[in-house]
């Protein structure tokens, strides 16, 4: 447990929101060898302050130079999770609360069902 606690503390201790460690990721992706062929947007869900928060985030689309299958693939920095609208910093917070501050497993799913729900009915 003295692993996973000291992952746990790390994490939460970065300054940066999700958003700004997103946009860092790619903003220094290196694009010698892509190039450009598209985008779309998607949801970062993260947890900020204490609250949930939902932003939109443009995912590039690049092809490999050469590439003559001319197949494409999105850039994904770590923060997200794929197939996912959740940050990884998101999923370990509510793991903490799970492991470390006595909160049952509904209690956390029912927080995360509210709270979401009031996202998307917005």
């Amino acid at each position: 447990m003295l692993i996973s606690q000291s992952i746990f503390s790390v994490l939460l201790s970065i300054k940066h929101t999700d958003l700004q460690l997103y946009y860092n990721a790619i903003f220094r992706f290196d694009m010698s060898s892509f190039i450009k062929c598209g985008s779309y947007s998607r949801y970062l869900i993260s947890f900020e302050k204490g609250k949930i928060k939902t932003r939109l985030v443009t995912v590039y689309r690049v092809i490999r130079k050469g590439d003559m299958s001319r197949h494409t693939h999105a850039i994904l920095p770590d923060i997200i999770v794929p197939y996912s609208s959740y940050s990884i910093r998101f999923i370990i917070y509510f793991l903490y609360l799970y492991t470390h501050r006595n909160c049952s497993a509904e209690d956390i799913y029912t927080f995360g069902i509210h709270n979401l729900h009031n996202i998307y009915s917005a």
